[in-house]
């Protein structure tokens, strides 16, 4: 149990670890600095089933948007006839194996206690064991608060630069989008450039302002990776000084 500010602070921190590295593996690197000892490793596991909450929610949408985006699709890329329903099924199937992973952790909990030989590390993955399925809801719940104010944002962005398409559309696109990021190994610092080409081929089927789907990309791609990294990584050095002045 921790303060708000504290979790407030070693998420920020978190960002700023993780823009160096492929998917954003380095979160739980800079949010252990503001954890106790003793429950800094524990991290790892907790981190890792609120990301997954996250990408099931993510997988989910993103299914949906790709049954929506069909007709459009094939049109604009007629060799995706052929595989389109070995993908939709794929991701189905991807999908319902993830809520069976993600609803049973005691389940997985027990598997990883098989697979560990030591039981000095078992206590990494005991935490897991206090996600309930109530719990686990709520997290779903957060988990997709946090999906919806980012397409919130795209919204607000795409409408700023004039990419003038119904907010059904966009919802639909960046689903799809936020779904190709999320299965693409990339790099924080490089995303932008990955996810500004996505959404110009995808919004491009809809919109001729490649210009302003690009310029959308940049700014939320700013606001909520560059900002918090570069607020995470002055919090960490304000905290080694702080350390270095205390002795």
């Amino acid at each position: 149990h921790i303060k708000f500010i504290q979790a407030y602070k070693a998420v920020l921190s978190g960002v700023s670890f993780s823009v160096t590295m492929p998917n954003r593996i380095g979160e739980y690197l800079g949010r252990i600095v503001y954890l106790p000892e003793g429950n800094r490793l524990k991290t790892i596991s907790v981190t890792l089933v609120g990301s997954f909450s996250q990408l099931l929610i993510t997988v989910f949408a993103g299914t949906v948007g790709f049954i929506f985006l069909k007709p459009s699709l094939i049109v604009q890329f007629p060799q995706l006839k052929i595989w389109y329903q070995f993908i939709l099924y794929g991701l189905i199937l991807v999908l319902a194996i993830m809520a069976l992973v993600y609803f049973n952790v005691a389940g997985t909990v027990n598997l990883f206690n098989r697979w560990i030989k030591s039981k000095r590390y078992a206590y990494l993955v005991e935490a897991l064991q206090e996600f309930h399925n109530k719990l686990l809801l709520r997290l779903l719940m957060l988990s997709l608060l946090r999906y919806v104010i980012f397409i919130i944002q795209y919204v607000l962005v795409f409408y700023l630069f004039e990419v003038n398409v119904s907010i059904a559309t966009i919802a639909t696109v960046m689903s799809v989008v936020f779904l190709a990021m999320a299965v693409i190994p990339s790099i924080a610092l490089v995303e932008v450039w990955l996810r500004g080409e996505i959404s110009i081929k995808l919004m491009g089927l809809f919109s001729l302002n490649t210009l302003g789907i690009g310029f959308t990309s940049v700014t939320v791609w700013f606001i909520n990776l560059i900002l918090p990294a570069i607020t995470g990584s002055l919090l960490l050095l304000s905290l080694r000084v702080f350390k270095n002045e205390g002795r």
